[in-house]
C-alpha cells in the first residue's frame, strides 16, 4: 500500500536537502468530516496518512546525507465529528494556522476566552518558530524549546508540538510495525 504509492524509495534529487514531515494523531478525522456517510476509511486510504509520513522519514534517514525531522502536533479542537461524540482532535490540515502563528483567527478559536486560547496560541508560536528556523538553515532548533533531534531508525525521535513541546521516541510503535508488515 504505502510502498506502492510512494515508490518504495526516497528520491535522489533531494538527497542533500533536509526534510521536515509529520502527521496528526487524528489525521483521518478531516476526511471523515468531508464524507460523513462513510463509517470508516479503507486500509489503503489510511496508509497515506501517518504511515506515509513515517515511510518517507525512514527512507530519507536511510540515505544518510541530510537530516529528516518528524513531528506530530497535539493541538486539538473542542468540536465533535458530526453525528458522533468523537472529538475532532488533531486532524489533517489543522496545523496550517499554527504554522503561520494565526491561531486566533482559526474557526475553533473564534469566540473563546483568552484563557481558552492561551495554550493554542503558544502552540502556534512554537510551531511557527520551529518552521521558520527550519526554513532559515534546515534545522528546527529554537531557544527555549527542546532540542529536536533528527529522525533515525534507532530512536525515531518525534517532536510533539504543543504549548509545551517535547520529544518522544517511536510514539506509536505498534501502529508503525503493523504498517510495515502490511506495506
Amino acid at each position: 500500500m504505502v510502498r506502492a504509492r510512494l515508490g518504495g524509495f526516497a528520491p535522489a534529487v533531494s538527497v542533500d536537502k533536509p526534510l521536515i514531515c509529520g502527521y496528526h494523531d487524528d489525521e483521518a478525522v478531516f476526511f471523515y468530516r468531508c464524507s460523513p456517510g462513510r463509517s470508516a476509511l479503507s486500509l489503503d486510504e489510511a496508509g497515506l496518512l501517518g504511515a506515509g509520513s513515517i515511510a518517507l522519514a525512514e527512507r530519507k534517514a536511510r540515505q544518510g546525507r541530510a537530516p529528516v525531522f518528524v513531528s506530530t502536533p497535539t493541538e486539538h479542537t473542542s468540536s465533535r465529528v458530526p453525528g458522533t461524540n468523537y472529538p475532532s482532535c488533531a486532524m489533517h490540515a489543522m496545523d496550517i494556522c499554527y504554522k503561520f502563528d494565526n491561531v486566533a483567527n482559526a474557526p475553533p478559536s473564534r469566540g473563546q476566552s483568552e484563557q481558552e486560547t492561551a495554550a493554542p496560541a503558544q502552540a502556534g508560536r512554537n510551531r511557527s518558530c520551529l518552521w521558520a528556523a527550519f526554513a532559515r538553515d534546515g534545522r528546527p532548533q529554537v531557544a527555549d524549546l527542546p532540542d529536536w533531534p533528527a529522525y533515525d531508525s534507532a530512536q525515531r525521535a518525534t517532536m510533539r508540538i504543543a504549548a509545551q513541546c517535547h520529544v518522544v521516541k517511536d510514539p506509536f510503535p505498534e501502529e508503525r510495525l503493523l504498517w510495515e508488515r502490511l506495506g
